[in-house]
């Protein structure tokens, strides 16, 4: 039980649930609930004695002493005032446990929410290199089931059991003080059986809790993959793929939580047959200490009245153990989970960005980055070695290369997800580092060939994180113009707020592209990422949309990762990147010229570096 408290404690204190407050109060209501039924259930053998033996019940000194109280002589007026208090006891004690449970039930709920919102907030303040060794399927089983479990089958569970013994201890120091052969016998009888049916059953119900909360993670991860590659998965006719390994973890699943049900089902039919065993032992101690035989039946029916209350405790006791059992591995994934996000600092970082007005960066004569060199955690080969260019406001930049060159990386360096590099990246005079990099989203729009879109309206995709009583309609409008898409959307039933599915499927590749740079206009951006952004689309809708970018000149500074070298031929500038480095760097023709590589690249695609692409 200490390590279980320990365990409770430090999950509380690494949440930030002020869990030592609420505990306090709980367990205080769960002190004084305890306290009422001990006046309940000692108010019960002073009526039983009336009852059973009116008149001599005046000569016994408890019920002589109430007679004194009361003011009364009659053994029946006794007995109503008795009964009356008694049921007012039981009311009050009622009433006070339901507020009780309200006040329970709403910190759970509370504690729920705060602890899915650190470890929400957590995951999105996270470094890029710590959210890339993470599923998404893994972290949506953490929030939506591992997080609320842990309240539910340990924490809820842990609480009760506190109050379960309070109130048993109670009622067991009232039968000591009526009978404390009893009394004794009650409570080896309890630990006997309590300790053999944990003694049995403990480690195997742990291993059931962790096998339960590996298999609905992998569950998560499956229907989340087969889902996603839904078309290749009809496709390649491998629907039985998916559906077979889903059912066969489905069915484990199931199997290792009907086990583990099965074992928090037991304790009902091991209470009944201890009580049995305590009521015979009970009676067979009372009848040796030669009792006067109605003052030893007073005492029998007020200690079975006490058992009576206890079995159902001992019960709930046995079924809250059992879950804390299944449940501590739940608790010590979110507590590695916790430390791995070092989540009491960066927990904050979502409120500390919300809160902050953050200023976009000026951008007004150059871009650079010097020297830069970058090796990802646990790698030997560096990504990006001694990489070094400058760009000037207005221009259209190109990149290309062979794949693992370092493209990628240096596109995650210019938008800030890689902060810890060798050299510098500067905005005009401005050094970025973790400290600004918000100030320079403020000004940089990125759109890869997997545009992401929310499954919501075409004004909110627009907007994107804007709620809709916020979006400025004129502006979403202004924004899909500079796009070349509003006409498409003014000639759709519910214009800017039709829905356009999810992920955008209800929309072509090439209206998802402009949706997307629509997005970023919304936001006044002076830099454009295009990573890949043309890779999806047909000939036609890609000569179209390098006539749109050819428009956007001057405007925005754009900077285009392609394969496709087709399209580059616009660029005012094509940084050639291999091996982590800038091999050549030039325009179009003169890349051809001075990169053996890139001339052999253009030659393969048959281009005529003399003519703009052509539809």
């Amino acid at each position: 039980m200490p390590s279980i408290l320990k365990k409770y404690f430090l999950f509380n204190k690494t949440f930030g649930l002020n869990g030592e407050k609420s505990t306090f109060w709980l367990v205080s209501g769960g002190v004084l609930m305890s306290f009422m039924e001990f006046l309940g259930i000692s108010a019960i053998f002073p009526l039983l004695l009336l009852v059973m033996n009116p008149s001599a019940s005046v000569d016994h000194g408890l019920l002589r002493g109430l007679y004194q109280f009361f003011g009364v002589n009659d053994p029946a007026h006794l007995a109503m005032i008795l009964g009356v208090c008694i049921a007012g006891l039981f009311f009050v004690k009622n009433i006070f446990q339901i507020f009780y449970w309200k006040y329970e039930f709403s910190t759970l709920a509370k504690w729920r929410v705060q602890i899915i919102r650190k470890l929400y907030n957590a995951y999105m303040a996270s470094s890029f290199e710590s959210y890339m060794k993470r599923s998404s399927s893994g972290m949506m089983n953490t929030l939506i089931f591992t997080s609320p479990n842990a309240i539910n089958f340990f924490v809820h569970p842990l609480l009760n059991l506190l109050n379960y013994a309070l109130t048993a201890f109670v009622i067991l120091s009232y039968i000591i003080y009526t009978n404390w052969a009893a009394a004794l016998v009650i409570f080896l009888v309890a630990i006997g059986f309590i300790k053999i049916y944990f003694m049995t059953i403990k480690a195997y119900t742990i291993k059931l809790g962790k096998q339960v909360n590996d298999m609905a993670a992998e569950q998560q991860s499956l229907l989340q993959q087969s889902f996603i590659g839904y078309k290749d998965t009809k496709v390649n006719l491998k629907e039985h793929f998916f559906s077979d390994r889903f059912f066969k973890i489905a069915k484990n699943f199931s199997d290792s939580e009907e086990r583990l049900l099965f074992l928090r089902g037991l304790p009902p039919a091991i209470v009944e047959l201890m009580a049995i065993t305590l009521l015979i032992a009970i009676f067979q101690a009372i009848l040796l200490t030669g009792q006067d035989i109605k003052t030893a039946t007073a005492q029998i029916g007020v200690i079975v009245l006490a058992c009576v209350r206890l079995l159902p405790i001992m019960n709930r006791s046995i079924s809250a153990i059992t879950y804390i059992n299944g449940a501590k591995t739940i608790v010590d994934d979110l507590l590695k989970e916790a430390e791995e996000l070092n989540i009491r600092e960066d927990s904050s970082l979502l409120k500390a960005n919300r809160d902050h007005d953050y200023h976009a960066l000026p951008f007004l004569h150059r871009m650079t980055l010097d020297n830069v060199s970058y090796t990802y955690p646990g790698k030997e080969m560096t990504a990006v070695r001694n990489m070094s260019l400058t760009l000037q406001p207005g221009e259209f930049i190109g990149m290309t290369g062979p794949s693992g060159g370092g493209k990628s990386t240096l596109t995650n360096i210019l938008l800030g997800f890689l902060d810890r590099f060798d050299g510098q990246y500067k905005i005009d005079d401005t050094e970025i580092s973790h400290e600004n990099i918000r100030n320079l989203r403020k000004i940089i729009g990125y759109v890869d060939q997997n545009i992401f879109m929310m499954d919501a309206t075409i004004a909110e995709n627009i907007a994107f994180g804007v709620e809709k009583a916020n979006i400025d309609e004129g502006k979403v409008i202004e924004s899909l113009q500079k796009a070349q898409i509003w006409d498409h959307v003014q000639s759709l039933p519910d214009g800017i707020y039709t829905y356009i599915g999810e992920n955008g499927k209800l929309f072509s590749g090439g209206q998802r592209q402009r949706l997307a740079i629509a997005r970023a206009f919304y936001r006044d951006i002076r830099i454009l990422i295009l990573d890949e952004a043309s890779a999806a689309l047909d000939v036609e809708t890609e000569f179209k949309f390098f006539n749109f970018l050819e428009s956007l000149k001057g405007q925005l500074t754009v900077i285009m990762i392609a394969h496709r070298l087709s399209t580059l031929k616009s660029c005012d500038r094509i940084y050639f990147i291999e091996d982590g480095e800038v091999k050549d760097c030039g325009t179009f023709e003169e890349l051809y010229r001075i990169n053996p590589k890139f001339k052999t690249y253009i030659n393969f695609s048959q281009i005529d570096i003399s003519k703009e692409p052509e539809a």
